[in-house]
């Protein structure tokens, strides 16, 4: 199996932490015992959905991102193959 490599800048790392982080504090709050189920929905409910909803856009920011630039192992090959031909 070939692994994939992703460039990723801080900032975007960061953003898609957050997402992700959103997401288990969401189902954090809707398992949880420690308030009402009122109060569990009302807060971890948008939690796990705004999480949700906006992890999809920037993960296809990050990997459509990536798949326009090539991989820096690929480039070091190319100009290593190239050197070689000379």
């Amino acid at each position: 199996m070939m692994l994939k490599s992703v460039n990723i800048n801080l900032p975007e790392l960061g953003a898609f932490a957050a997402t992700r982080g959103a997401i288990g504090v969401g189902i954090g709050l809707l398992l949880a015992n420690k308030l009402s189920a009122k109060q569990r929905k009302t807060i971890g409910l948008p939690l796990f959905i705004f999480g949700a909803l906006s992890t999809i856009p920037i993960a296809k920011h990050i990997f459509h991102k990536n798949k326009n630039e090539p991989h820096p192992a690929s480039e070091k090959q190319a100009a290593s193959d190239s050197q070689k031909e000379e």
